[in-house]
């Protein structure tokens, strides 16, 4: 399970202990929403800092971080992976290596 909160953290928990496993810090404000990557190992995090943040979430490591040209409301992250999500991380992943 991963949760975002006002605290600028994003934790990942191991629900059957209640322990977080992972504690991710991509954003100087409150994260707003989260969308988990297909395979499960990198997560797309949004803020009031006014970031798109994309993170591995397997080493904890902020792999880039983008300003947000176009406010798009945090509700629309809680509905899944879009087309829009996919080309965001299909882009950041591309970013990555450079």
């Amino acid at each position: 399970m991963i949760t975002a909160s006002p605290d600028a953290t994003i934790r990942v928990w191991n629900v059957p202990t209640s322990q977080t496993t992972q504690m991710l810090r991509a954003h100087e404000g409150p994260v707003t929403g989260l969308s988990l990557h297909p395979t499960g190992d990198y997560v797309l995090s949004t803020s009031t800092d006014q970031h798109w943040a994309f993170s591995d979430i397997r080493s904890g490591r902020l792999l880039t971080k983008v300003f947000m040209i176009l406010q798009i409301s945090s509700p629309l992250l809680n509905f899944g992976i879009d087309v829009m999500l996919n080309c965001v991380f299909l882009l950041m992943l591309c970013n990555v290596g450079s």
